[in-house]
């Protein structure tokens, strides 16, 4: 199995962080059909529900995930986004604009579209 990309998803508070990850799993899933996300536990101690993601992703997944993270964060204007590449570079991403959708894809999986 490939490595997984990691996204945390931050918030103003460890619940809405929560609400937030189930949302963008969610449109993830609907997003692409190949693509496997898993929920993980962020903070080791504490009962938070899971406000990090780890995505696996098929070969035609990468533009329509970042499409998926675009719809998530139009919807979800103050949450911001923490990937973390299985070679484990780190990108944030927050207030995206639409026609920054092949940028994000080729800037986290590499991959130009």
């Amino acid at each position: 199995m490939a490595s997984p990309y990691l996204i945390q998803v931050a918030s103003e508070s460890m619940a809405d962080a929560d609400v937030l990850a189930s949302d963008l799993r969610e449109t993830l899933l609907d997003s692409d059909h190949t693509v496997s996300v898993e929920r993980r536990s962020g903070n080791k101690g504490h009962l938070d529900g899971g406000a990090i993601l780890a995505i696996v992703l098929g070969s035609s997944a990468t533009l329509a995930i970042a499409r998926g993270i675009q719809a998530f964060l139009s919807r979800n204007p103050r949450a911001s986004l923490r990937f973390t590449r299985p070679d484990g570079t780190v990108v944030e991403v927050d207030n995206l604009a639409g026609r920054h959708v092949a940028r994000l894809a080729e800037t986290l999986f590499g991959e130009r579209s």
